[in-house]
C-alpha cells in the first residue's frame, strides 16, 4: 500500500506507455503510407499495407485517446488532493472522447469490426466519467475547463525507434 499523501503512479505510467505506443504506431503508419505513395511498384507489400495502414491509423488514434484518459485519471487523483485541477481533468476527458470518436470513424470506414467494438466500449466508459465529472465541476468545483491545446503535453516513455520497415522481406 502507498503511504498517505503519495499519488498512485499507475495512471501516469499507463499514460506515458500509451504515448510511447502512439509514437511507434505513428511511425509505422507513416512508413506504410510512404511505401504506398510509391505506387504499384511495392507489389505484395502494397497489398499487405492496404489492409494494415487503416489499422495502424486507428490504433494510433486509439492510443492517443487512452493516453488522455489515463492522464485524466491521474489528474483527478492530484485534483482531489489539491482541491484544484478539475478543469484540466475534464479537458483531457473531452479530448479522449473526441479522439475515441475519431478512431471509431476510421475503424468503421475500414471495416475493423473487432477493434470497433472495443472502441465503442472505451468511448462509453470515457463519456460516463466525463459526464459525471462535468456535473461535479458545474455544481461543486466550478473550475474553467481549458481548451485541449492549452493542456500540458504528456511525455511518453523512451520507445522511439529509428527502424525502417523492410517491405522486401514481406514479399
Amino acid at each position: 500500500k502507498m503511504a498517505k499523501g503519495q499519488n498512485n503512479p499507475k495512471h501516469a505510467m499507463l499514460a506515458k506507455l500509451a504515448v510511447g505506443a502512439v509514437e511507434l504506431y505513428n511511425q509505422a503508419h507513416n512508413e506504410s503510407r510512404e511505401i504506398q505513395s510509391q505506387g504499384p511498384n511495392g507489389g505484395a507489400a502494397n497489398s499487405i499495407l492496404n489492409k494494415w495502414t487503416p489499422l495502424l491509423e486507428t490504433t494510433t488514434v486509439m492510443f492517443r485517446s487512452l493516453a488522455q484518459y489515463h492522464e485524466s485519471a491521474y489528474n483527478r487523483e492530484i485534483a482531489v488532493k489539491r482541491r484544484k485541477g478539475f478543469g484540466a481533468m475534464i479537458a483531457r476527458l473531452r479530448l479522449a472522447n473526441d479522439l475515441c470518436a475519431q478512431a471509431i470513424v476510421i475503424a468503421t470506414d475500414s471495416n475493423q469490426m473487432e477493434l470497433l467494438n472495443e472502441l465503442r466500449i472505451l468511448r462509453e466508459k470515457i463519456m460516463e466519467i466525463k459526464e459525471k465529472e462535468e456535473e461535479n465541476n458545474d455544481m461543486i468545483h466550478k473550475e474553467p475547463v481549458p481548451d485541449a491545446q492549452d493542456l500540458k503535453m504528456i511525455r511518453g516513455t523512451n520507445t522511439k525507434s529509428s527502424m525502417k520497415l523492410d517491405m522486401k522481406a514481406m514479399e
